[in-house]
């Protein structure tokens, strides 16, 4: 099927039109975000979600380079945020990690499903000591542990110094470590389940 012939059917709805894009983009889209993912079912769920999006604005696409483009910078741009959730995900655990060796926060006796409860609970706790941070400080915070940002990142968004945005985090951290501390000796936090 002509490219121009396909987009125009696309733009009537045409589930044959969808099939062929489909078809002639799937493989080609599935290897590229597998290969900056390198992780294939999550590979294929970005995809999906792309075929999904490019459906549903299926009107926008004046031409077959146009949608082609847009499918392929979708998909870099679902591929780089998924990196940056793993990377906050990373960072997460292994803080949650040394925290649990340092301070014993999660006792080697429990069982996997009250590990899982008591991590949810610390993370909730986490982010309400971090909602009580100063604005810029939690404004860095936010942007380094939750959305997944690089310090040169948030510098640059924040049109801050990099050397800032590290003194604000560390900052942070401190303030929340104190805040935490002090909400563990008030008896106001968990520690792990007894």
């Amino acid at each position: 099927m002509e490219d121009v012939v396909l987009i125009s059917l696309l733009h009537t709805g045409s589930p044959k039109a969808y099939a062929a894009i489909y078809f002639k983009l799937n493989t080609a889209l599935l290897r590229f975000a597998y290969g900056m993912i390198r992780h294939y079912p999550d590979a294929q769920e970005i995809v999906q979600d792309i075929f999904l999006k490019t459906w549903l604005k299926r009107q926008d696409f004046p031409s077959y380079p146009s949608l082609r483009s847009f499918m392929y910078i979708s998909t870099r741009n679902a591929c780089i945020n998924y990196q940056q959730r793993q990377r906050y995900r990373q960072r997460i655990a292994a803080s949650l990690t040394h925290h649990a060796q340092m301070d014993s926060i999660i006792p080697a006796n429990t069982d996997m499903m009250t590990d899982q409860v008591v991590y949810l609970l610390q993370l909730q706790q986490c982010r309400q000591v971090m909602d009580t941070l100063p604005n810029k400080c939690k404004q860095v915070m936010e942007m380094y542990f939750v959305k997944g940002l690089e310090s040169a990142e948030i510098a640059r968004l924040l049109n801050r110094s990099v050397h800032t945005v590290r003194n604000q985090r560390i900052r942070g951290i401190m303030l929340m470590q104190q805040r935490i501390r002090k909400l563990q000796q008030a008896g106001s936090i968990i520690n792990s389940i007894s």
